[in-house]
């Protein structure tokens, strides 16, 4: 499995950057800032907050896809150092597909960005 740009698309490609890129005890992925879409479960308004996520998108090879047909599974590891682990959204995506991300109001744990 390997990090691949473009994110979304080459549009986007400027605003990426290259993660962990000066340490060697991780493997380099590209990323794109992306904004965040929560949603009020009371009154279904919707806000969107610039830059509140990260977005990365990955390419399998040949024989990733031969083990995930096989029956393997995909795993996440998150370093959280020590905190509760943030929410993430995983997708299978097409070529220049871009993931839903939605996420309740009260299921956020920090405060809005003044």
């Amino acid at each position: 499995m390997q990090s691949i740009s473009p994110v979304y698309s080459e549009a986007e490609v400027p605003m990426e950057k290259t993660l962990a890129l000066d340490q060697p005890q991780f493997k380099p992925v590209i990323s794109l800032p992306v904004s965040i879409e929560i949603i009020n479960p009371k009154t279904f308004q919707r806000k969107l907050l610039p830059n509140w996520g990260v977005a990365l998108r990955f390419e399998f090879s040949d024989e990733d896809r031969a083990a995930i047909a096989a029956g393997g599974s995909l795993v996440l590891t998150e370093i959280v150092f020590g905190k509760q682990m943030t929410p993430i959204n995983l997708q299978i995506c097409m070529p220049g597909e871009k993931p839903v991300f939605q996420m309740a109001e009260h299921d956020m744990q920090q405060g809005e960005p003044n």
